[in-house]
């Protein structure tokens, strides 16, 4: 948190973003003034029982779902968002089930998923969704984001705006 906390003031957007230090099981609407527009979440990847365990606690408990599962942040979402409001998370692939399963489970629509890939050669190593409260069935699939150029660690030019401009609207 005290790291997203700098993120949000030194890109000058503490009016636009809150940052709630909180367990996600907990959190209520009320807590953040209300229902929200969007909630953003980059949860634990991995089972408790899968995966090597970090031997830090606090990279431990960020990684796996010690403190909650996919399905706790979902919930989450779902508990802050106003009608039509907007899930992003983060999330691997080989979970991509249990996502939208969660998702689904807490009347969140999968609306568009980008595969990231390290590079052109090796599989996708995270996916992004999107989803909206109360939503539509329908989704797209967006065309792949390469993070680097094959053999090297020069990004790519489309990772590079995507970095440098904090967004992905192409």
């Amino acid at each position: 948190c005290a790291l997203t906390d700098r993120n949000v003031k030194l890109n000058g957007l503490g009016d636009k973003i809150t940052v709630l230090e909180a367990d996600a099981r907990d959190i209520k609407a009320a807590s953040v003034g209300g229902e929200l527009d969007v909630v953003f979440s980059n949860p634990p990847y991995m089972k408790t029982d899968s995966g090597k365990r970090n031997t830090s606690e606090r990279k431990y408990i960020a990684r796996h779902e010690v403190c909650g599962s996919i399905d706790d942040f979902c919930a989450c979402a779902k508990r802050l968002l106003k009608h039509g409001g907007s899930f992003y998370v983060v999330y691997r692939p080989d979970r991509m089930t249990d996502l939208i399963c969660a998702l689904r489970n807490n009347n969140l629509e999968p609306k568009k998923i980008t595969y990231i890939y390290p590079n052109s050669t090796t599989p996708p190593c995270l996916l992004l969704v999107s989803a909206k409260l109360g939503g539509k069935s329908g989704i797209v699939v967006t065309e792949p984001v390469f993070i680097y150029k094959d053999g090297t660690t020069e990004y790519t030019e489309k990772f590079a705006s995507i970095y440098e401009n904090c967004s992905m609207e192409f």
